[in-house]
């Protein structure tokens, strides 16, 4: 997502997640944005289409660098 907000309003908009669920969804996303540079792609989901092509796009550049 965007920003943490966001991520927390997504995850509480949904209603499907009791709200330790919701809790510990968000301290694992606060541990992943704090670990962002060490990954090698990081993918933007502010867009749900933009964002599945950028994932695509990593794994067509994957399999070409796997071929070597």
């Amino acid at each position: 997502p965007p920003s943490f907000g966001v991520l927390e309003a997504r995850l509480k908009s949904r209603g499907k997640d009791h709200k330790d669920e919701v809790a510990r969804r968000l301290a694992e996303a606060r541990r992943e944005m704090k670990a962002a540079k060490d990954y090698d792609y990081l993918v933007l989901n502010d867009r749900l289409d933009v964002a599945v092509e950028r994932v695509a796009e990593i794994a067509r550049a994957a399999r070409w660098r796997n071929r070597r």
